[in-house]
């Protein structure tokens, strides 16, 4: 009798630590959201703009601003493809070529942390992380799929290609993903493809990530560097 007392108060206590835990991770995440009040507006910064070629089938969706992030803005191309732009904050003045570090393995979502969801096209999602961007030690870039490439890559651009599984940008080796992109259900079969370009800019670099807004559509590698100002 006294052993099974002993048992059921060691459940009540963990059971007890979870809920706890739980609830812990939950207001934080909320507090971490409140802080970033993200909001939608309908123009873009005059730097994202200049970076573009003119091309009459380019055309701007929304930018999401934060307390806490520079702007992130969506842009639509030709009505197939969504391409999203972020200038990347911290960066320090080594060239692409020593800071870039690239892997291809199946991860997950950084663990206990808020995400928002940056596209959410047929199954698949981009999201970014909430709160403030770590600082920068190195470009870490996961792509985890088939058809993995890197088409171009120097001191000021670095290029890449995938038909992806998942894939993830972050600054510390042991740091939180900063931006995060996977197909939503469990069929191993299904991927999406990609275009992501780091681009160094007049002392600044920027994030350029291409998709295709159906999963029937195809993105030709290459199409997203003829758009851009390089």
């Amino acid at each position: 009798m006294k052993k099974n007392l002993i048992i059921v108060v060691v459940i009540i206590a963990v059971v007890g630590w979870f809920i706890y835990y739980i609830a812990g991770l939950v207001t934080k995440m909320n507090i971490d959201g409140k802080k970033d009040a993200v909001k939608t507006v309908s123009y873009a910064p005059e730097e994202y703009l200049k970076l573009f070629r003119k091309d009459d089938r380019l055309s701007l969706d929304n930018t999401a601003i934060s307390n806490t992030r520079n702007p992130i803005s969506t842009f639509f191309y030709d009505q197939k493809f969504c391409i999203n732009i972020y200038k990347i904050a911290n960066l320090n003045n080594l060239p692409l070529t020593e800071i870039m570090v690239e892997t291809n393995v199946d991860q997950h979502m950084t663990y206990h942390f808020t995400f928002h969801v940056l596209d959410r096209v047929d199954n698949n999602n981009i999201e970014y992380k909430s709160g403030t961007q770590d600082k920068i030690s190195k470009i870490y870039l996961n792509l985890f799929g088939d058809q993995i490439q890197t088409i171009k890559k120097n001191d000021t651009l670095a290029y890449y290609y995938s038909n992806i599984r998942n894939f993830f940008i972050k600054y510390q080796l042991q740091g939180v993903q900063d931006f995060w992109g996977s197909v939503n259900d469990n069929h191993s079969w299904r991927k999406f493809p990609i275009e992501i370009i780091f681009l160094k800019h007049h002392e600044s670099l920027y994030l350029i990530l291409m998709t295709a807004k159906n999963e029937n559509i195809v993105l030709i590698p290459g199409t997203l560097l003829r758009l851009i100002k390089v």
